[in-house]
C-alpha cells in the first residue's frame, strides 16, 4: 500500500493512507475557465489534459490574471477576529 505524507506546517502533517491513483493517459485535469469560455458549445472536460495545459497556460495568465493587483491582506480580518474572541466589538 502506498501512502502520501505532506508537511503543511511545523505542526500539521497530512497523511493519505490509501492507494494513490495511477496516471491514465489522456485523463482530464481541472483547470480554471474564463466566463466567456462557458458559452462555447464545444467545451469539454476531456480537452484539458496534462499535455494540453502547458499551451493553455502559455496563452494567458488565466482567469486570475490581475488578481495580485486586487489582493487584500489578512491583518484587518485577524484584528476583527481577535476582538470578537475577546468579546469586544471591532
Amino acid at each position: 500500500m502506498q501512502s502520501l505524507v505532506a508537511t503543511l506546517s511545523e505542526s500539521r502533517i497530512l497523511v493519505y493512507p490509501g492507494r494513490l491513483p495511477d496516471a491514465i493517459a489522456g485523463a482530464p485535469v481541472a483547470t480554471p475557465l474564463h466566463w466567456a469560455e462557458l458559452s462555447d458549445s464545444g467545451l469539454s472536460a476531456r480537452q484539458f489534459t496534462l499535455r494540453t495545459m502547458a499551451d493553455r497556460l502559455g496563452q494567458s495568465a488565466g482567469p486570475w490574471e490581475g488578481m495580485a493587483r486586487r489582493r487584500h491582506g489578512l491583518a484587518g480580518p485577524r484584528r476583527r477576529l481577535a476582538a470578537l474572541r475577546a468579546g469586544a466589538h471591532p
